[in-house]
């Protein structure tokens, strides 16, 4: 199990930055699709520009 621990919202990018290379690289596979809430700390510029086309949000108010 791989924890963050973290001081802020905006250590998100950097974070998870390191996870996607950590899990590229240890397990050779390749990320698909990463499925978020709307939150501000997945939706900043560098996250939307690092994931491309690969990031999907859930609809408001369904978090099931």
């Amino acid at each position: 199990m791989l924890v963050y621990l973290m001081k802020a919202k905006i250590e998100v990018f950097n974070y998870f930055k390191h996870f996607h290379i950590l899990i590229t690289t240890q397990f050779s596979t390749h990320l698909k699709i990463i499925l978020s809430d709307n939150d501000t700390e997945y939706m900043s510029k560098d996250m939307s520009y690092y994931l491309c086309s690969k990031h999907q949000t859930s609809c408001v108010d369904t978090p099931q």
